[in-house]
């Protein structure tokens, strides 16, 4: 086999593949009598049909088979040895002859096929300073979050008050026909919080006292709840396939607050950890600890954000165009020439990252190995139960084993590890400047990173409307240091 080269733009090639006939011949003479020794054809014994007949029936596919598997092997043979860094998939070229497969005239083959290249660059834009916020949680933060911890650990009393809101009440329910009880109807009793309420029934319960009565249909109870979720959440006794009452008498049995947790040693110990917190100045400094740990996650996905933006910018570089939107609608034939333009900068943005992306794996020598995927898998089994104490956890490596053979989910979970380790690469790579913000001045940071993701998302929604594409040009990302996940 023979390759040239010849120049045909910035970024892009056609290569010529030369495949002589003597060069795949060995290999054709030897595929034709494998399937002489495979074919049962009528009249002949297997292994026994002459290699003529093989040749009329089936010579030219294998000739076909054959050529184009030495073509694709060598053409990219070829691309590795020479150390060629393409973008995309080579692509036949417009002036490329019909090829014609003749197995009683094996002749030589030319393949054209086009090419763009990878720019090649070193990364700059490493020594940059970037702000890296520190986010001070406001003392109402603080303040309600103590609240919400007495509240959580507080205890439920009953309380001589009509309902509110916050209650939870506790009724008896009776079916009804019309106006009036009905002999043997359907009886039940469950507590409800009134904050779940979210149906039209909730202004005809507020303000009922203990015995008092309310005739309503359950439904009313819940906006947009189908009849099963009725039947599972209050009339647990139903037999199946009896139909949902109409309407109920609920009389309430009783109403109950949550009284919050008093604030002593005891509630701290249970609460912060035993010695750990001994007045409420130490709980809400805890308090505030706590919240500034939970934003820093936030503040890194800002900076990752920040990082990317800026490494894009510094390495701005010039691509094969032409050749990349060909390569785009071959990948997708429904894409039309003008949704390919509308997203092509995008697209271009993406793929930078993707080069930097690379640049930046070989450069800090990152690698992820198959225990840090099984990790992740263990870690996200383990999420499921909530965090609980399971004790002997022996039983999830069958699990496990059953979620590393599925190819896509740990090639998910590979490049996730993967960009978090890049991330943090990056994070101990350059001069990070701390700043202290508030709360509100923060979201608003967010709340405009939030705004330009969106109208990203929204232009590539609009160029690509009614097309299929499975690309995300997208190139944001939320690091999380527990490995939760992550985008970009």
């Amino acid at each position: 086999m023979s390759v040239s080269t010849q120049t045909t733009g910035q970024l892009q090639a056609t290569l010529t593949v030369h495949i002589p006939v003597d060069e795949y011949q060995a290999t054709l003479s030897k595929e034709l009598q494998n399937y002489k020794n495979k074919a049962q054809l009528k009249g002949f014994r297997k292994g026994k049909t002459p290699v003529d007949l093989i040749k009329k029936l089936y010579g030219n596919a294998i000739l076909k088979e054959v050529v184009e598997n030495s073509l694709q092997k060598q053409l990219y043979d070829h691309i590795r040895q020479n150390n060629i860094h393409l973008l995309g998939q080579p692509l036949m070229n417009a002036e490329q002859a019909e090829i014609y497969y003749n197995i009683q005239e094996p002749s030589d083959y030319t393949f054209l096929f086009d090419i763009g290249y990878a720019p090649d660059f070193e990364i700059q834009g490493l020594d940059h300073e970037f702000g890296f916020y520190k986010i001070v949680p406001s003392q109402e933060s603080v303040d309600k979050e103590f609240e919400n911890l007495r509240t959580r650990m507080g205890e439920l009393k009953t309380v001589d008050l009509p309902v509110e809101e916050n209650h939870l009440v506790d009724f008896t329910a009776a079916e009804l026909d019309g106006t009036e009880l009905k002999e043997g109807g359907v009886q039940t009793e469950f507590s409800l919080w009134i904050s779940q309420v979210d149906g039209p029934a909730k202004i005809s319960i507020l303000g009922k006292q203990k015995g008092d009565e309310i005739d309503l249909d359950l439904r009313e109870l819940h906006t947009g709840k189908d009849e099963e979720f009725i039947r599972k959440r209050y009339l647990t006794s139903l037999e199946e396939g009896q139909q949902v009452p109409s309407r109920f008498r609920l009389t309430v049995k009783d109403i109950r607050a949550n009284e919050p947790a008093v604030t002593d040693q005891a509630f701290f110990d249970k609460a912060f950890g035993p010695d750990k917190v001994k007045d409420l100045d130490e709980a809400k400094s805890f308090i505030q600890g706590v919240l500034a740990n939970q934003y820093v996650s936030r503040s890194e996905a800002l900076l990752f954000r920040d990082i990317q933006d800026h490494l894009l910018k510094t390495n701005k570089q010039d691509f094969p165009d032409a050749f990349l939107k060909r390569w785009l609608k071959s990948q997708n034939p429904k894409l039309t020439d003008e949704g390919i333009e509308a997203e092509y900068d995008d697209f271009a943005q993406n793929l930078l990252w993707t080069i930097i992306r690379d640049k930046l794996i070989k450069r800090f020598d990152i690698t992820v190995s198959a225990e840090e995927i099984k990790a992740r898998f263990r870690q996200q089994v383990l999420n499921y139960f909530g965090g609980m104490a399971l004790g002997d956890t022996s039983f999830l490596e069958p699990v496990i084993q059953r979620m590393m053979q599925r190819e896509e989910e740990v090639e998910k979970q590979h490049d996730e590890i993967m960009s978090d380790k890049v991330f943090d690469s990056l994070q101990a790579t350059v001069t990070l400047v701390e700043k202290e913000i508030s709360e509100a001045d923060f979201e608003v940071l967010m709340e405009q990173a939030r705004q330009e993701t969106a109208a990203r998302r929204a232009k590539a929604a609009k160029a690509l409307a009614g097309h299929d594409h499975d690309h995300d040009h997208d190139h944001d990302h939320d690091h999380d240091h527990d490995h939760s996940g992550h985008s970009h």
